[in-house]
């Protein structure tokens, strides 16, 4: 079974002025950062992790590799703003697995959580730009499983400090980066937020900390694959920075055709517009995002065939925006306004639908200079690797491209080099 990652588009935080058009000189033929790949194949899964050479984009499997995810059927990753932890989210055994990063990028499995009794099936994970909460959609609500499906949830997880000290005793009672009691909801008392749509399968959070679940609207039951179907909606949430606790700020709900999916939402790195990607419409959808975090629709955009993530890269002036194509192996490009958020669709002679291996499920964009894209290959098990022109977003294959990745891989997350940030 494939769920979207949750963020699925990894939104840079540096300014244009930190790059040139071309890489910095203390970049080339250095790691610049590192990359990880989940495998679901085998049962358990399996994390592939890679080093980006910073003057060609190329791949370079770690020593030991692939490592552990520490449960079965991993579909969700996401490190952590201080690049020191890596979450993993196991569908299968409704677990979530903290890792350490080591320097050298090799992860270090920590911790093992449950997710909050009967609230089953991770799906997605995001954690909030000041690094405090690690925010899991799950696939059900307590009382709902696969042969009674029914609505999703919300689990917010505290994380600790840079400044918790470590229980010898007990690591995963506390330390750096361990992950506290879940956030208590006081509408329910109980160690979730509600979210009354079917398949929770992307989340996110802007800026303003607000948080935003998009669901499928279809479940299966088994035996015999019988389909549920309503209306896929988009949930939104104010986050508390101070509790974690979230208040709903209302719902986007799709009244048009039942066949369409969300399959996952991605904000722009100001807050202000959330973007969608609609599966069976194979458009992106933007929405202003207002004050109050509520949503209003604005127009869509026509995609390749069967739209699964974005990826918007905010190293460059305009901003680009990259959308996966899971069903005709392609990456769609657009110019993003910086005055309202809209999209130009590049010209086809600037790579609009550049190819891919089989079936992209996730792409990311790299931390560091923004200047290379990678997709995750659900079906030939692979890794594409794209080269930017940050003057007009074309993209062009970067060296060795694919690289192997293991069976069936459904989720990616980077992160900085150690000797990259030392080297500043």
């Amino acid at each position: 079974m494939k769920f979207s990652q949750f963020g699925r588009g990894i939104l840079a935080a540096v300014a244009l002025t930190a790059m040139s058009l071309t890489i910095s000189a203390c970049s080339w033929g250095h790691t610049v950062a590192f990359l990880y790949v989940t495998s679901s194949k085998v049962s358990p899964g399996t994390i592939y992790a890679y080093k980006i050479d910073g003057a060609s984009g190329t791949l370079s499997l770690m020593p030991d590799a692939p490592f552990p995810a520490g449960g079965r059927n991993p579909v969700a990753m996401v490190t952590s703003p201080n690049g020191l932890f890596l979450y993993v989210a196991n569908h299968d055994d409704s677990t979530i697995v903290e890792n350490a990063i080591g320097t050298d990028g090799k992860i270090y499995a920590q911790c093992t959580y449950n997710t909050p009794s009967a609230t089953s099936f991770p799906t997605a994970m995001a954690i909030d730009p000041g690094g405090k909460f690690l925010i899991v959609a799950t696939g059900y609500q307590p009382g709902y499983t696969d042969s009674v499906p029914g609505p999703g949830a919300v689990v917010v997880y505290p994380i600790q400090p840079l400044n918790a000290t470590a229980n010898t005793s007990s690591l995963c009672s506390t330390g750096p980066g361990t992950l506290g009691t879940p956030v208590v909801n006081p509408g329910n008392s109980a160690s979730y937020f509600p979210v009354s749509g079917l398949t929770p399968n992307s989340i996110t959070v802007t800026a303003g900390n607000f948080v935003y679940v998009s669901t499928s609207g279809k479940s299966i039951l088994s035996p015999g694959l019988t389909q549920i179907v309503n209306n896929t909606q988009i949930f939104g949430f104010s986050l508390n920075t101070s509790t974690g606790v979230l208040t709903a700020t209302g719902t986007q709900t799709y009244n048009g055709s039942t066949l369409d999916i969300i399959s996952s939402v991605v904000p722009d790195s100001s807050g202000k517009y959330l973007y969608a990607t609609d599966q069976y419409l194979n458009v992106v959808d933007l929405f202003d995002i207002n004050t109050n975090g509520s949503l209003t629709y604005v127009t869509d955009y026509t995609t390749g065939n069967g739209p699964n993530a974005i990826a918007i890269n905010t190293f460059t002036a305009p901003h680009y925006l990259y959308v996966a194509n899971y069903n005709d192996n392609t990456i769609s490009s657009y110019s993003v306004s910086s005055t309202n958020g809209t999209l130009t669709a590049l010209p086809v002679g600037s790579s609009t639908n550049s190819a891919t291996g089989s079936n992209p499920d996730t792409i990311l964009i790299d931390p560091v200079y923004g200047y290379f894209l990678y997709t995750a290959n659900f079906i030939d098990g692979t890794v594409s690797g794209k080269q930017m022109n940050i003057q007009n977003g074309s993209l062009i294959n970067i060296q060795f491209t694919p690289f192997a990745a293991g069976g069936q891989p459904t989720a990616m997350a980077t992160t900085t080099s150690s000797a990259v940030l030392q080297s500043y």
